[in-house]
């Protein structure tokens, strides 16, 4: 797992990260266990940008930050042609960040560590920029509509919690 490390410190690392259930599902609140939330805000305090798509922020509602362990909360990107946001979402009450609201990427140019968190949307705008992708994937199964994507992976590297976390590229 050096690779991530030695690209982010020469240019920048673009990940992606996306929750899902064993048969694939991704929507509907909470899909991983709790220690994989830890581990989520113990990446996000390392990270320098979290970019986000915008229908995203609207129906989660999310914080996005690392209070978990009490860390540092990553600068946001809400990727979004739609500007227009609730501002009582929790993530635009996080002190000591900065909050970008854009219907562009020109954003990405200004930081080195990044994580994506989104969904199939999301993911399918922006897999061409993206370096590695990770999935954490929970042993649960729902009767939801699940991710779908062509894309073949190479896998990197797997973590066994009370998830899986899968590093591929």
């Amino acid at each position: 797992m050096i690779e991530p490390f030695i690209k982010w410190s020469k240019d920048k690392f673009i990940f992606f990260k996306l929750a899902q259930s064993l048969n694939g599902v991704i929507i509907g609140g909470y899909i991983s266990s709790e220690s994989s939330l830890n581990w989520v805000h113990q990446i996000r305090d390392k990270i320098d940008l979290l970019v986000i798509g915008g229908n995203t922020v609207r129906i989660d509602r999310p914080t996005l930050d690392s209070r978990r362990i009490n860390g540092k909360a990553p600068d946001v990107l809400i990727y979004s042609k739609n500007k227009n946001f609730d501002k009582s979402i929790p993530l635009f009450n996080v002190n000591g960040r900065n909050i970008f609201i854009e219907d562009n990427l020109d954003r990405l140019n200004d930081y080195n560590f990044i994580m994506v968190e989104g969904g199939e949307n999301l993911y399918n705008e922006l897999k061409n920029l993206v370096d590695w992708k990770v999935f954490v994937i929970s042993p649960k199964m729902f009767m939801r509509n699940n991710f779908k994507s062509d894309d073949e992976i190479e896998i990197m590297h797997i973590e066994k919690r009370d998830d899986f976390i899968v590093w591929s590229k």
